[in-house]
């Protein structure tokens, strides 16, 4: 974990550890835009308000966007 100025940011490491899950799930969440992330240096990082806003599903574009191609799936 890396601190700048009190912002905890996560490692897609530490993220998958801490979720239970692969980096490359951590990495398809970052690249669809469903978990923020931020890229410094060579690493990519997540903050912890982006962890908390994944976990409770605060992403109302991309959840919008998905109940819409759901409905298509349906059809």
């Amino acid at each position: 974990m890396l601190v700048v100025d009190g912002l905890k940011l996560y490692t897609r490491k530490e993220l998958a550890s801490m979720l239970n899950v692969g980096i490359a799930t951590i990495m398809n969440y970052q690249k669809k835009g469903e978990l923020r992330s931020v890229k410094i240096g060579k690493a990519i990082y997540s903050s912890e308000e982006a962890l908390r806003d994944f976990l409770n599903g605060r992403i109302p574009e991309l959840r919008d966007r998905n109940k819409a191609e759901s409905k298509q799936v349906i059809k």
